[in-house]
């Protein structure tokens, strides 16, 4: 009966799992989907107000696109709630594209709330 018991527990978790698996790639894809010409707008128009010659980058094709929740480079503790950038860094949805074959390491993070884009070069 025991194992029984254990059985039909493995089996309820890996159902939630998978459910909760489904549920969030489902919405990672749908806001992908949604957003993305908004980035390769936004990317575009960041990339047109830098002179660096090195930045030119098709935007239009990036080599992949990823969901990030909360700017990583924002300098804000987790319990420091009353600050005023905390939702930048634990809350914020972006979209981070990265430049296809060719470009080097640069990457493209569009601020879904903000609609604002930052294109970043690794240091050279």
């Amino acid at each position: 009966m025991r194992a029984v018991v254990l059985i039909l527990a493995g089996l309820a978790g890996l159902k939630i799992w998978t459910h909760e698996h489904i549920y969030r790639s489902a919405t990672e894809d749908a806001l992908v989907h949604a957003y993305r010409d908004s980035a390769i707008d936004a990317c575009q128009k960041d990339r047109r107000k830098d002179k660096d010659a090195k930045s030119i980058v098709n935007w239009n094709n990036p080599a992949s696109i990823q969901l990030v929740i909360g700017k990583r480079d924002v300098d804000v503790a987790i319990w420091d709630v009353d600050n005023p950038q905390w939702p930048v860094r634990y809350k914020y949805p972006l979209l981070v594209l990265r430049a296809g074959a060719g470009s080097g390491e640069i990457t493209c993070e569009y601020d879904m709330t903000l609609g604002t884009a930052a294109v970043s070069r690794p240091a050279v």
